[in-house]
């Protein structure tokens, strides 16, 4: 047989294999995530193959992405194309939404919180009824994500809400018109020299806002408001803390990478005489922030925040979707605190009635 016989018949053999194990990988091992993913490859194959009806990837894989992220946690998702741009409304404050904020428990999406003086608020809605359905559209096997969206509009609208509440046996159909989005910062003067500075979400922008009204109001007492936090970024959560704060460095964020000391704060000769008012929609960064400001000794006031102290990343996918991935996770003083909720110091329910607590307090200090 001549030599370049033989090659060629080498190299036709080596792509046979390659093929072979391409397609028709072996089963997977117990524990062996390469064999999983090549059971995976196999499974999509064999369903196109064989499925009665013919099978669009663009169609059924995406739910297979979600029930995978959903294996995870519940705050991973896949957003389709479709899906990006009102994610990316929402973070920026645009457009409508129902005036609620829902949270993954083990019965469902728990209703949260309620805005105060929203149509929400005056609706037959209560905080922790539990949402079985949006808009006729059931919210089984999907993410926070997802349901965040479900709750958001370009326009105006009214949004049908089925929830489940202990004691009621039928699920209650509720109505919800829907409000403009809140705006990054809002703030209102109070008496007794007293600012009330509402953080709905954590970003450059609201760092400059913030960072002009203290150049502007000096000498003021202030009470920080994170009860209805929406959205943010951690480079924002640590511009306030060096914006509000003496240092704080009892915090670290762990990745695959490993662990990054997050140090917080600056030194300064005068910080901002301040009370925070926390709640069960103070989550991720804006937890983070009221952290900080306990540590450094500002009172917290309120409820129990939401617990969950984690960072999202957010990843471009080649088909125009978008991959939301919990990418880090927090340590405070060595502890754990992904799902640790933080107490305030002086606990009490009712809006209205924390922030005259809040406001007492800085009264008397």
């Amino acid at each position: 047989m001549r030599r370049s016989t033989l090659i060629f018949l080498i190299l036709l053999a080596a792509v046979v294999v390659v093929r072979l194990w391409i397609f028709h990988p072996p089963y997977a091992k117990k524990g062996d995530p390469v064999s999983a993913r090549s059971l995976y490859a196999e499974v999509s194959r064999l369903i196109e193959e064989h499925y009665v009806d013919p099978v669009d990837p663009e169609k059924a894989w995406p739910g297979a992405y979600s029930a995978m992220l959903q294996n995870l946690d519940p705050f991973g998702s896949y957003l389709p194309p479709d899906l990006v741009p009102a994610a990316r409304s929402w973070r920026q404050g645009r457009g409508f939404w129902a005036g609620i904020w829902v949270f993954p428990s083990e019965q469902g999406f728990r209703v949260s919180r309620v805005l105060p003086g929203s149509p929400a608020a005056r609706s037959a809605l209560q905080v922790g009824d539990i949402v079985k359905s949006i808009d006729n559209a059931g919210l089984a096997g999907r993410t926070w994500e997802e349901v965040r969206l479900m709750l958001y509009a370009y326009a105006e609208k009214t949004f049908l809400l089925a929830v489940n509440r202990a004691g009621v046996i039928d699920p209650l159909q509720i109505a919800l018109p829907a409000i403009a989005m809140l705006p990054d910062v809002d703030f209102h003067q109070l008496p007794h020299s007293t600012t009330h500075l509402e953080l709905m979400r954590l970003t450059p922008a609201a760092v400059s806002t913030v960072s002009k009204l203290f150049q502007s109001l000096p000498g003021r007492n202030w009470i920080v408001d994170l009860r209805n936090y929406q959205d943010g970024e951690l480079g924002a959560c640590l511009s306030l803390a060096d914006l509000l704060l003496p240092p704080v460095s009892r915090l670290t964020l762990h990745t695959r990478s490993g662990a990054q000391r997050i140090r917080a704060g600056k030194l300064a000769s005068a910080h901002p005489h301040m009370t925070v008012v926390i709640g069960p929609a103070t989550i991720m960064y804006a937890e983070i922030l009221a952290r900080f400001m306990q540590s450094a000794g500002t009172t917290l006031v309120g409820e129990k925040s939401g617990g969950f102290s984690a960072s999202l990343r957010r990843i471009p996918l080649p088909d125009g979707g978008e991959l939301v991935l919990v990418d880090g996770f927090f340590h405070w003083d060595g502890k754990n605190i992904r799902y640790e909720s933080l107490t305030p110091d002086v606990r009490i329910s009712g809006h209205d009635a924390a922030l005259s607590m809040a406001q007492s307090m800085l009264k008397e200090g």
